[in-house]
């Protein structure tokens, strides 16, 4: 289940929004391994309403049609809306690195401001994977920045959308545990684009 909340109150004199602060809609999803890990990140492209959202088994991102859903006093379910999967790294199967013995698949992702690159980082495969929305009919896999550190997790990009910041949970794994953040050149006019830039280690 996706929820979206009604978040703006639309009430007038003569009208009063019943589902301000309560669920507009409620899209069903259903996939075919019976797993009931939900999803971990939603993001919205607000240029076509397509809802992308992370899960398990199989890792991947849900790709969603949302961009008909109607702000009124009714709380609508929905079903058939999913348009299709992006197919992620799979987790604990495949623990890259050190076996940290965590199952956790994809973390967090955002999309560029050009409305077209999405960045997903994968835990336990200690990868960056990029997507080009722009290609193919829902998205290609244009790169997989690999070998960035342990565990890579949350995400931010630079207000320009020059430079991707990933916060790798584990980072450096030796003697103890350092937690690392790794720089990406995220300009997809630069000829190093998706390389690191550099790493900041907390030691």
């Amino acid at each position: 289940m996706v929820y979206e909340i009604d978040v703006r109150d639309d009430s007038t004199t003569t009208w009063t929004d019943l589902n301000y602060l309560g669920i507009e809609a409620a899209l069903l999803v259903q996939t075919s391994t019976g797993s009931d890990s939900g999803v971990r990140d939603i993001l919205v492209n607000h240029e076509d309403g397509t809802l992308y959202a992370l899960m398990d088994e199989p890792e991947a991102v849900l790709v969603l049609r949302a961009d008909d859903i109607v702000d009124d006093a009714v709380t609508d379910v929905l079903r058939d809306r999913l348009m299709g999967l992006l197919p992620l790294p799979r987790s604990f199967e495949r623990d890259r690195g050190v076996e940290t013995q965590s199952a956790v698949g994809p973390g967090q992702m955002i999309l560029h401001p050009d409305g077209a690159h999405l960045f997903v980082t994968n835990f336990n495969n200690n990868s960056v994977s990029v997507y080009d929305l722009s290609l193919g009919p829902l998205g290609t896999l244009v790169g997989e920045i690999e070998d960035i550190g342990e565990n890579p997790y949350a995400i931010t990009l630079s207000p320009d959308g020059t430079r991707a910041v990933v916060g790798n949970y584990s980072g450096e794994v030796g003697d103890y545990v350092s937690s690392t953040l790794v720089i990406l050149d995220a300009d997809p006019t630069s000829p190093t684009f998706l390389d690191p830039i550099t790493w900041v280690v907390n030691r």
